[in-house]
C-alpha cells in the first residue's frame, strides 16, 4: 500500500450504514469505542472503486471463543 492518506468522513459512513446519529448501529458503535474494545483499525487496501477497512474488536460475549472479532468492510467510493 502506498503512503498516501485515506480520508473517511462521518457522512460517508452514515450513508454506507443508512444511519443517522440516533441509529442503533451508531450508538452501540460509540459505546464500543468508548469502552476501548477496538484495539486495531485501519485501511487494508485503497482503490478507485472502494476502501477496504479492517478493525479488531475485543469480544466479551463469548468468553470461551476467540477473544477478537475481525471486522472487514468495503466502503465504495460512490458513498463519499
Amino acid at each position: 500500500m502506498s503512503d498516501k492518506s485515506v480520508f473517511l468522513t462521518l457522512s460517508s459512513v452514515f450513508k454506507y450504514l443508512c444511519a443517522n446519529t440516533d441509529s442503533r448501529c451508531i450508538t452501540e458503535g460509540e459505546e464500543i469505542l468508548n469502552a476501548n474494545h477496538i484495539i486495531l483499525m485501519g485501511v487494508v487496501s485503497d482503490s478507485e472503486e472502494y476502501v477496504e477497512l479492517l478493525a479488531l474488536c475485543l469480544q466479551t460475549s463469548a468468553l470461551k471463543g476467540s477473544p477478537l472479532v475481525d471486522l472487514t468492510s468495503y466502503l465504495g467510493r460512490y458513498y463519499s
